[in-house]
């Protein structure tokens, strides 16, 4: 795998849904690979580990309704299940065949939520799922302080608006592992982007999608879980104290025969940490999907 001399955050281009501009990025050769993000980020996150694979897979990043370069109206609906239409939606658009399709936090929700077939058969969407520090299993989900209060009726809302670029890095760089310092380099952008246009004041809305996988979490895990060991794969930091190694070891003892892989020293952004070996633990992953019992 050599890395992509081809910078994929020059390439922004946007497509029109449902009356809203989207922002996507589509670059490289080879078999389909999506990249989902996470709150409170963008595709953006995925831009070095793109570049990284670029030269083996065809890289398809967007930013979800409300997120980083796609618009950011005030009165719609944020439902994790919203932002599955629009996956699917660009997945059947952007996609030559069914994709590999990597979920990285909120994009796990949204891969798990495509599995359950409401927005087509999961096959015809997804050719193998590889799930990135995501709450898959919702009951273990440790969600952080500022998540808690941005949920809380009426505190959210004040929250959200007196939010600053301090809190708000103080609160990515909590979810850190060893590398922070590559961390904090990062979060004055995710501020930023996060910021702009009042984009700020949408977390509480965003947020709804942590009442929307405790509420479907028995369908959500079933789903996953009958998709096939074969075709599932777990890459997460084991630092993270979000979803890290208390949700892979859960992981592995529900699914032993799919691939997982402990991203030693890794916090809840291990592709900002370490876009390297990220891109190198996904490309093992998908290289691997015919023995699932490698680790």
């Amino acid at each position: 795998m050599q890395p992509s001399s081809k910078p994929a955050s020059q390439d922004q281009q946007f497509f029109i849904w449902n009356g809203h501009k989207i922002a996507y990025q589509q670059y490289g050769e080879g078999p389909d690979l999506v990249l989902l993000h996470g709150f409170p980020s963008s595709s953006r996150d995925w831009d070095i580990v793109g570049e990284r694979l670029a030269q083996d897979y065809r890289i398809l990043q967007f930013d979800f309704l409300g997120y980083g370069g796609s618009d950011k109206p005030r009165n719609v609906s944020y439902s994790a299940y919203r932002q599955s239409s629009l996956a699917s939606d660009i997945i059947r658009t952007r996609s030559s065949r069914p994709p590999i399709i990597v979920g990285h936090d909120l994009g796990g929700i949204i891969l798990q939520i495509l599995l359950t077939g409401q927005f087509g058969a999961p096959d015809t969407l997804v050719r193998q799922a590889v799930f990135m520090n995501s709450s898959v299993y919702a009951a273990l989900y440790r969600p952080t302080l500022s998540q808690r209060l941005l949920t809380t009726p009426i505190i959210g809302g004040l929250v959200a608006r007196a939010m600053s670029e301090k809190t708000f890095q103080k609160g990515v760089q909590m979810t850190g592992g060893k590398h922070k310092d590559r961390l904090r380099e990062e979060t004055s952008r995710m501020w930023q982007e996060f910021a702009a246009n009042e984009g700020k004041l949408l977390a509480p809305k965003h947020l709804v999608y942590m009442k929307e996988r405790a509420d479907a979490s028995k369908d959500l895990e079933t789903a996953m879980e009958q998709f096939g060991s074969a075709r599932l794969a777990f890459l997460y930091g084991d630092a993270d104290p979000v979803s890290g190694l208390h949700q892979l070891a859960h992981i592995r003892s529900r699914l032993p025969a799919a691939h997982g892989r402990q991203l030693e020293g890794l916090g809840h952004f291990p592709m900002l940490e370490d876009p390297d070996c990220v891109a190198a633990a996904i490309h093992d992953a998908v290289s691997s999907r015919d023995q699932p019992d490698s680790r």
